[in-house]
């Protein structure tokens, strides 16, 4: 059965960290390149490093980061505390080590500067969970609804799946993962499903697909990173998946659900005053 890694490559200048990614994988589409090599798929993501919910949703989908980091500035800073709150492996290829290292001397990232950009032999293949993400759902003339996205499960033709938000119940018809037909995938694997049961409206605004023996929360338990500025509501990017939130207390109302599994989720404020970070902390589902 094919399974996958997923790392995501950042860097300030997004021709230094697709010419790294280059290293790693073919590009077949815009921010993603691939290696496959017999039943592995390596997917490698390149975040544009300007837009935070980029970096964000390439970051929480990864089970391993590589950032290029050239200097420490506002804009790298907000990047590192994202790595930091994502609690992801991973690896910081720093221009000048000594002060990145004593600039986050308190956060576990300064522990993660080394001379080798990336370590394949750590990078763990990706865990089944029982969902996958979706950051695409169209129709395609002749095929039919169609979802683009991650594994975070074990897939396989005819089985069952419910789409997020709208809980509806739709059929895997086929498997394509880089032109090719598949009968059954593992965790890790960039996919195109395409659907039967559903119709277009029923593929709006879907983020997620899971399996039955996942259930859903609506919840989050949210840790405020201590330079972090006060919030009133926040964007939760987990595995991918962006959802916003209220905050009360220390619990992250979301608009709506998500699996209930183990992971962190990385916590956005995009209202904080000019000038301030925008990384809040992490959230982790509520259960039960």
């Amino acid at each position: 059965m094919l399974k996958g890694k997923i790392i995501s490559v950042i860097a300030s200048d997004v021709k230094e960290a697709e010419s790294f990614a280059e290293s790693l994988g073919k590009k077949k589409e815009e921010g993603k390149f691939y290696r496959k090599a017999g039943e592995e798929l390596v997917s490698v993501l390149v975040p544009k490093a300007n837009e935070i919910f980029s970096v964000a949703e390439a970051v929480s989908l990864s089970d391993y980061f590589c950032f290029i980091n050239r200097e420490v500035n506002k804009d790298e800073a907000e990047i590192a505390l994202l790595l930091e709150s994502s609690n992801r492996e991973g690896c910081v290829s720093s221009q000048d080590e000594e002060t990145f290292r004593k600039y986050f001397a308190s956060f576990g990232i300064s522990r993660k500067v080394y001379e080798r950009k990336v370590d394949e032999g750590k990078v763990q293949h990706t865990a089944s969970m029982g969902f996958a993400f979706v950051d695409s759902a169209f129709i395609v003339k002749g095929v039919g609804p169609v979802i683009l996205g991650f594994s975070f499960s074990e897939f396989r033709v005819h089985q069952k799946l419910k789409l997020l938000p709208s809980l509806k119940e739709a059929e895997i018809k086929s498997i394509q993962v880089l032109d090719e037909d598949y009968g059954e995938i593992g965790p890790g694997i960039r996919f195109g499903f395409a659907l039967k049961g559903v119709e277009e409206k029923d593929l709006k605004a879907s983020y997620a697909a899971v399996t039955d023996s996942v259930s859903l929360s609506s919840r989050m338990k949210a840790y405020k990173l201590g330079i972090a500025q006060d919030a009133q509501s926040l964007h939760a990017f987990f595995y991918g998946m962006k959802v916003f939130g209220n905050l009360e207390k220390d619990t992250l109302e979301l608009s709506s659900q998500v699996p209930a599994v183990s992971g962190r989720a990385v916590l956005l404020n995009v209202n904080v005053q000019p000038n301030r970070l925008r990384v809040y902390g992490w959230g982790e589902p509520v259960t039960g």
